[in-house]
């Protein structure tokens, strides 16, 4: 299907992605000792969080986008600190039919992603389902691994308004629309 849409002049670039859902639990919840601070996001760490955004979209300012996506009714967006350096962020919104969605959970390490989510997951009742998205070229974090409880499909998603530079090392677990 792509080479239909660049013999016709459409530029697009895609990333193939696995839609996963994890079943909420204690041990996802259990607090534990790490060398990473997490906080909620606050107006006073924006800067910092859209400095550490740019290491992934280097060309492109995605602050417009995670404001409403982080401060919106429902959802609660975390930032993970080494000191005073940011080391990765993400966010959870409540869906209907009490289930949640991950956005965007960006950190330096498979580390800071456990401690975000294990923030993230703090607040969400036992037995609910969460849904993230995860680059098929990504491991599985292992903190999830066991929690999975279905993989739902995969998929090819295709942009095609203009190519986007992106450093996908930092890139954990993604959103459908990552503008």
């Amino acid at each position: 299907m792509g080479d239909c849409y660049e013999r016709n002049g459409f530029n697009f670039s895609t990333s193939k992605v696995a839609y996963y859902t994890v079943c909420v639990n204690e041990a996802m919840k259990k607090s534990v000792q790490s060398v990473f601070t997490c906080r909620d996001l606050t107006e006073d760490l924006w800067p910092m969080v859209m400095k550490y955004d740019r290491q992934v979209y280097p060309t492109l300012d995605r602050e417009r986008i995670l404001r409403a996506w982080f401060c919106a009714e429902g959802s609660r967006a975390m930032v993970a600190f080494r000191g005073n350096q940011v080391v990765g962020y993400g966010s959870i919104h409540e869906k209907p039919h009490q289930e949640y969605s991950l956005k965007n959970v960006f950190a330096d390490d498979e580390s800071v992603v456990e401690a975000i989510l294990r923030e993230l997951f703090k607040e969400v009742p036992e037995g609910r389902l969460a849904h993230f998205e995860k680059d098929e070229g990504k491991p599985m974090p292992k903190y999830l691994e066991h929690s999975v409880s279905r993989f739902d499909f995969t998929g090819i998603r295709m942009y095609n308004k203009y190519p986007l530079e992106t450093i996908g090392d930092k890139m954990w677990l993604t959103s459908a629309a990552i503008l």
